[in-house]
C-alpha cells in the first residue's frame, strides 16, 4: 500500500464493526469485565483495526500477537489508535515493527509518561 494509513481510517472501520467488536469482547473471557470502560473498548477497537489490517498486509499470528502486545504497552502512555496506525504504516512499509513487547518496552512507555509528566 502506497498511501499511509490515518486515524481517520481506523475510527471509520471501528464504527462501521462496533456492534461486532463490542460483541468479540463481551464474550472474551478475558475482556468481558472491561467491556464498560471506555478506555478499554477504545484499546480492544484500535487493537482489532491493528489486527485486521495486519492480517491484510500478510502478517503472521506470531507478528500479529507480538504487534499487538505492544501495541497494548505503548498504548498505555499514548492514544492507540495512532499507536495503531503507526504500526501498521510501519508494517506495510517493512514487513516488521520495529517496538517489541517486553521491559524494554515498557520503560520507554514508564519514561515517555514521566516526561510527560514533568520528571526527568
Amino acid at each position: 500500500m502506497s498511501e499511509k494509513r490515518t486515524i481517520e481510517e481506523a475510527k471509520q472501520w471501528t464504527e462501521l464493526h462496533k456492534n461486532e467488536l463490542l460483541a468479540a469482547m463481551k464474550e472474551n473471557k478475558d475482556c468481558k469485565h472491561l467491556s464498560g470502560l471506555p478506555v478499554m473498548v477504545n484499546l480492544w477497537n484500535a487493537g482489532c483495526w491493528l489486527n485486521h489490517r495486519l492480517a491484510e498486509a500478510g502478517a503472521t499470528s506470531d507478528e500479529i500477537s507480538s504487534i499487538g502486545f505492544a501495541h497494548g504497552q505503548r498504548s498505555f502512555a499514548n492514544d492507540p489508535y495512532k499507536v495503531a496506525v503507526d504500526y501498521v504504516n510501519e508494517y506495510e512499509t517493512n514487513k516488521s515493527v520495529q517496538d517489541k513487547p517486553g521491559v524494554a518496552l515498557a520503560e520507554d512507555v514508564v519514561q515517555t509518561l514521566s516526561t510527560h509528566e514533568g520528571g526527568e
